[in-house]
C-alpha cells in the first residue's frame, strides 16, 4: 500500500519539477507568436524573396519547399503569399517547381522537433532538383546532425531558407550547406513602439544570416 502511495506521489512531483525547470530556462532568442499579427511573417516572406533574387543575381530557376498541414497554417500562408508577391516583381526569377512536405505530428524528431524536415527526404529533394539554381525553404529547415552535413553534395542548388520560429545551427552556413538563412533574432525583444513598415517588422523579429555573420547563430 505504501509503495503504491509513494508511486502515486512521485509522478506528479516529477511533472511539476520538469515544468518548473522548463519555465526557468531563459530563451536566448525570440520569434513572433503564431496566430497573432501576421506582419512579421509577411515581412520575412518579402525578405526571403529579396534574398533569393540577390543570391541569383536577378535570374534563375527556383524550387520552393514548404510544409503542408491538414488545415490552413496562417504563418506559412502569410509567408508564402508575401514571398510570391515580392518574387513576381523580378520576372527573371522563375518558380520551376513547388515541393510540399506533409506535416506529420507523430513522426519522432529531435532538435527542432516536429517543425523540422526529415534529413533523408531533404537530401532526396536536393538530388532531385540538382539542376535548379536555388532551393528555397519556406518556414523551417531540415533537422540535420553533424553527419548529415557530410552527405550534402558539392554540386547543389543555392540553399536559401527562412526558419521562422527556431534557430538553426550555424553549421548550416559554416559547412556551406546553406547560402542564406533568415532566422529569429537572439536576445530580448527591443523596446519601443510597434514597427510601421515591412522592413521595420523584419528588423524587429528576424536577421539575415550568411557565412560572413554565421556566428550570430548557436
Amino acid at each position: 500500500m505504501k509503495k503504491k502511495l509513494r508511486n502515486a506521489l512521485v509522478a506528479p512531483v516529477a511533472i511539476v519539477l520538469i515544468i518548473v525547470s522548463a519555465v526557468s530556462i531563459k530563451r536566448s532568442w525570440y520569434a513572433p507568436k503564431v496566430g497573432q499579427d501576421m506582419r512579421p511573417f509577411e515581412a520575412a516572406g518579402r525578405v526571403l524573396a529579396q534574398q533569393t533574387v540577390r543570391t541569383l543575381g536577378g535570374s534563375g530557376r527556383v524550387v520552393l519547399w514548404r510544409l503542408r498541414y491538414a488545415v490552413d497554417n496562417p504563418m506559412l500562408t502569410a509567408t508564402s503569399a508575401a514571398f510570391d508577391e515580392a518574387l513576381r516583381q523580378t520576372p527573371g526569377v522563375v518558380v520551376a517547381a513547388i515541393e510540399e512536405e506533409l506535416y506529420n505530428p507523430y513522426e519522432p524528431m529531435e532538435g527542432m522537433k516536429k517543425t523540422a524536415v526529415n534529413p533523408d527526404r531533404f537530401l532526396e529533394l536536393v538530388a532531385r532538383h540538382k539542376d535548379a539554381d536555388a532551393l528555397v525553404l519556406v518556414g523551417t529547415m531540415p533537422n540535420f546532425k553533424e553527419a548529415d552535413f557530410d552527405r550534402m553534395p558539392a554540386a547543389r542548388p543555392k540553399i536559401i531558407a527562412a526558419s521562422l520560429l527556431f534557430l538553426p545551427p550555424r553549421a548550416w552556413l559554416q559547412r556551406h550547406a546553406a547560402d542564406v538563412v533568415i532566422a529569429p533574432r537572439q536576445g530580448d525583444p527591443p523596446a519601443g513602439p510597434d514597427p510601421q513598415t515591412p522592413d521595420e517588422w523584419f528588423a524587429r523579429w528576424y536577421v539575415v544570416v550568411t557565412p560572413e555573420n554565421a556566428e550570430c547563430l548557436p
